[in-house]
Order: C-alpha cells, then sequence, then structure tokens
C-alpha cells in the first residue's frame, strides 16, 4: 500500500512540476518566469500573479501531503500560507542558477529546504 502511494505521490508531483527542461516549454511557468513576477513592487499587477502562482502550488503541494500522507516537506502546525509564500520568494531570489527550472519545483524545494522531513515527521497540513 505505501509503495501504490508513492507511485501516486510521484506521478502527481511529476504533473506539478515538469522536468527540468520543461522550463523552456510553454507548458509551464519557468523559475526565471516567476523571478520576473516576484521582482516587482507590491502595488503592481505582478504581485498578485505572484501570490496566486505561488499560493495555489503551496495549496496543490498541502493536498498531495494530506491526501497521501507521504512527507514532501514537513512544516510547523504554526505556519500559514503567506509565510510560505515568502519563503518561496527568498528562495528563488537567492538560487538565481536555479531558476531554469520549473517554478514549482522551486516552490517545492524552498519548503522541502525550510522545513525537512527527518523519520519523526508526518504531514500536519
Amino acid at each position: 500500500m505505501q509503495r501504490a502511494k508513492l507511485i501516486a505521490t510521484i506521478a502527481a508531483f511529476a504533473a506539478l512540476v515538469g522536468s527540468p527542461s520543461s522550463a523552456n516549454e510553454t507548458s509551464g511557468l519557468s523559475g526565471k518566469d516567476l523571478w520576473t513576477y516576484c521582482d516587482t513592487p507590491e502595488q503592481s499587477a505582478n504581485h498578485s500573479l505572484r501570490i496566486g502562482y505561488i499560493g495555489g502550488s503551496i495549496n496543490a503541494l498541502h493536498m498531495l501531503r494530506s491526501t497521501l500522507r507521504i512527507p514532501i516537506y514537513c512544516p510547523p502546525n504554526n505556519i500559514n500560507n503567506p509565510q510560505e509564500v515568502e519563503i518561496a520568494i527568498s528562495y528563488i531570489k537567492d538560487n538565481p542558477t536555479k531558476r531554469q527550472y520549473s517554478a514549482a519545483s522551486l516552490i517545492l524545494g524552498s519548503l522541502n529546504e525550510a522545513f525537512p522531513c527527518n523519520e519523526k515527521s508526518s504531514p500536519s497540513k
């Protein structure tokens, strides 16, 4: 049963993030594209786009974590979506060489780095 959940998680995540080469394809947003939305004033229309895209991606990751019960990343119980969005933006800002990858994979990478799982961790959201 655990193997089936793992396979389902991998398949769902692959659909969400694509592959590193997909960053240059029209099928998804690249980290470079997402950074253009992040590197703008909060008063701009791009602010809403970055909050919507990153927040929506994080909500999808929450759904995967809670539905499949496999720890993709393990945040504390008191973290909220806006805080996770800021973590993702900081990660994209601080890792310009990774912007060639899909935006969704960078969002997951930021959360996985900020909230790594250990053997005792389990999805809390």
